[in-house]
């Protein structure tokens, strides 16, 4: 038996019911944020990024889907099996299971909110999630500062792990070494994060215009503080396909692993010129797709 927790903002009337949808043997915990009765026709699904970035990037997508739902959008936030509240094994992600609780999401936000339209966010690499769920059925996918390939997302998180050791005095740590033990089916430790090989096996070939392709919907891109020369030739490959694109910049940049002293890292995430940005940028971008109001 499915049950929910809902609470009710009263100065807006949009509510919040979080609830567990079963996907084989698996629970996977899901916030839906609605609208107040009579708003909107949309719904975002809400991919959150992976390791230390899920943490960094939690209180944003909260504000996110809470502005969504204030402007009419019904918004999901999830989190994927075997990462937070969600059952399951972690060693067995791959981007195919991932893309699995992804439409199951999709299926339930459909199904809480009547919503006729639906779209997908994604951030860092969870970017791939939301493109490939998007991808074929011309839907609307936004994007915050997304990765560019799987193996040079990676490439960071090993030069992340290598700092590391250089601090706890292990100074023959390459970054070929960390891919082979992966290929060998060993797990890599990243400041406290689990890099699994499945995980790392079905992502690492990836890239962001494979994933986005020609056959998507209309597409936003945010990038945090400086601009990826890399995203030009994906973005000029999807113009020339015919797919419209919005690049925004927002002036802030985001230290995903490490602490950065000269953002304002340390305030409350409502205080941050980053946020008050990027939920704008998504805001504004779906009311020229006819979204929000």
């Amino acid at each position: 038996m499915n049950t929910s927790a809902t609470w009710v903002d009263r100065a807006t009337g949009c509510r919040e019911v979080a609830e567990f949808v079963t996907i084989g043997a698996d629970q996977v915990y899901v916030v839906h944020h609605l609208p107040a009765a009579g708003m909107g026709d949309g719904a975002m699904v809400i991919c959150s990024p992976f390791f230390a970035e899920f943490a960094r990037n939690y209180r944003r997508e909260v504000l996110l889907a809470r502005d969504l739902a204030r402007h009419g959008v019904a918004a999901a936030r999830f989190h994927h099996r075997g990462i937070g509240n969600s059952t399951g094994d972690p060693a067995l992600l791959t981007l195919e299971r991932l893309l699995e609780d992804v439409r199951r999401v999709a299926e339930a936000i459909v199904h809480r909110s009547g919503a006729g339209s639906l779209g997908f966010h994604g951030t860092r690499l969870a970017a791939f999630t939301a493109a490939a769920a998007a991808s074929g059925e011309k839907a609307p996918v936004s994007l915050w500062e997304p990765a560019i390939s799987g193996s040079r997302y990676f490439n960071e998180l090993f030069r992340t792990r290598m700092a590391q050791a250089v601090h706890d005095g292990e100074t023959d740590l390459t970054a070929k070494r960390l891919r082979d033990q992966l290929v060998d089916g060993v797990g890599v430790d990243v400041l406290g994060h689990s890099l699994h090989p499945g995980f790392y096996a079905s992502m690492a070939e990836r890239t962001l215009s494979g994933e986005l392709g020609p056959d998507g919907g209309d597409a936003l891109v945010v990038e945090f503080g400086r601009r990826q020369k890399a995203l030009d030739e994906v973005l000029d490959g999807l113009q020339a396909a015919g797919v419209r694109t919005l690049r925004s910049l927002a002036s802030e940049s985001e230290s995903w692993w490490v602490a950065n002293h000269r953002a304002d890292y340390f305030v409350a995430e409502e205080q941050r010129m980053l946020t008050s940005e990027v939920l704008a940028a998504a805001r504004d971008w779906l009311r020229r797709l006819g979204w929000a109001q």
